[in-house]
């Protein structure tokens, strides 16, 4: 049980800390683990949609 709390920590759809110097890591992390998806950043700014694609391309993640 707690090996498995101790995994669980780490995915983001469970928890995150959020702050603004933490905004663009959190947005892409939530991305790769399929929690958000392109449709969900439509209000975003284009630079900020931009950069997430540029993270998943480099990372090697499907982003739809």
């Amino acid at each position: 049980m707690e090996e498995r709390i101790k995994k669980d920590r780490k995915n983001p759809g469970l928890i995150v800390e959020m702050s603004r110097r933490r905004l663009l890591s959190n947005l892409a992390n939530l991305a790769a683990y399929g929690v958000i998806h392109k449709s969900d950043l439509e209000e975003f700014s284009d630079k900020m949609k931009k950069d997430i694609e540029e993270i998943m391309d480099y990372n090697g993640i499907d982003y739809k």
